[in-house]
């Protein structure tokens, strides 16, 4: 299965300033934040990318309307996307981090940002020569 579209109205739908996000890993926080930008007016859900077909497919059904896909190129790609929330293993912070970096996308990394200090802080200067937001989440106060 490459992608599954449907059609429905979007919340967003007559808001020109919203922004389109895509979200990589739907796994339990992954699954939290389709939710969380499916309800925003300010944002939309316009892709989603995750390796488990399993995991495409309910994102799919709880969703309809999103791109769904699980291809990261692909769901970068899609029309709108401007910043991509990653919510994948940790191990694969930094590679998918960078690929999102490099195409110009504003990126918001689950916690741990990287596994090494050396690759945060690659990824950290690679998001200021792009102008590109880099922001690691932290639901915590005592997190951050």
């Amino acid at each position: 299965m490459k992608a599954v579209v449907s059609h429905r109205v979007r919340r967003h739908q007559g808001n020109a300033d919203a922004v389109g996000v895509a979200i990589v890993g739907c796994g339990y926080w992954g699954a939290n934040y389709v939710r969380i930008f499916d309800e925003l007016n300010e944002s939309y859900v316009a892709a989603v990318c995750d390796q488990s077909l399993e995991r495409r497919l309910d994102i799919a059904r709880r969703f309809p309307g999103v791109y769904v896909t699980g291809d990261l190129d692909e769901a970068a790609s899609q029309p709108g996307v401007q910043a991509v929330v990653v919510c994948t293993e940790a191990t694969t912070h930094y590679g998918v981090t960078r690929r999102l970096l490099n195409a110009h996308k504003h990126v918001l990394v689950e916690k741990p940002i990287t596994t090494t200090s050396a690759d945060a802080k690659r990824l950290i200067d690679l998001a200021e020569s792009n102008s590109s937001i880099l922001m690691v989440g932290h639901t915590f106060v005592i997190n951050a």
